[in-house]
């Protein structure tokens, strides 16, 4: 015969009792009273742990949004050079310091282009102009173009589109493998938005390529 305690008075009573011979209370229903409000007690625990960790998710979630979306430097708005006609070009930025005529071979065809040059700010832009029109930038920092000054940096890769005046698309997808950052189709003006050269550890990169048409482009 074994012992254990009444669940209302915590007297000692024999396992074979139905009713405790202390209080007169019935010993199987107490017991399930006091099993069902240890589950009751055991849920409301669980359901507290649960809502702890969803709180905590959702702190670092928004924590992480708003580290991407405060606010940064814009280097250049590259979205406004898409198409852009050769004379809209030379009326903005003036004449280029260099031009180059050149084929471009691809598996589309070979293209007649012409690559206009500039030097903005410390950094070296190259306007590839197919049809008259703007359907590649290349943007190098100093140091990737002249081997001296600067590289661009970045707090958060996923801040470097904005750096460039650019608001990814809802179907905009981004392969990385930490030398390169290519997000493609970026938006309605922007096919390809190509980082270049990047150092993670460091928190640098080298140079972008935004290609606006990918009809002259393999």
């Amino acid at each position: 015969m074994a012992l254990i305690r009444c669940p209302e008075c915590k007297q000692k009573v024999s396992t074979d009792c139905t009713i405790c011979p202390k209080c007169g209370a019935d010993i199987r229903k107490a017991r399930a009273r006091q099993q069902k409000s240890s589950r009751s007690a055991l849920w409301v625990f669980l359901v507290f742990i649960l809502i702890c960790f969803t709180v905590a998710f959702l702190k670092k979630g928004a924590s992480e949004t708003a580290s991407v979306k405060e606010d940064v430097a814009v280097i250049e708005d590259v979205s406004q050079y898409s198409i852009m006609s050769v004379d809209d070009l030379v009326g903005k930025l003036g004449e280029p310091a260099s031009k180059e005529s050149w084929t471009n071979k691809t598996t589309k065809g070979n293209f007649e282009v012409e690559t206009y040059s500039y030097d903005i700010n410390s950094n070296h832009y190259e306007f590839i102009i197919a049809d008259n029109s703007v359907v590649r930038l290349t943007i190098y920092s100093d140091q990737s173009w002249n081997g001296k000054g600067n590289l661009f940096s970045f707090k958060n890769k996923k801040q470097i589109p904005s750096m460039f005046g650019i608001e990814l698309s809802k179907d905009a997808k981004t392969k990385d493998n930490n030398l390169s950052y290519i997000t493609s189709p970026v938006s309605a003006r922007i096919a390809v938005f190509n980082v270049q050269d990047v150092d993670s550890k460091n928190k640098t990169f080298g140079f972008i390529k935004v290609t606006y048409s990918n009809n002259y482009f393999d």
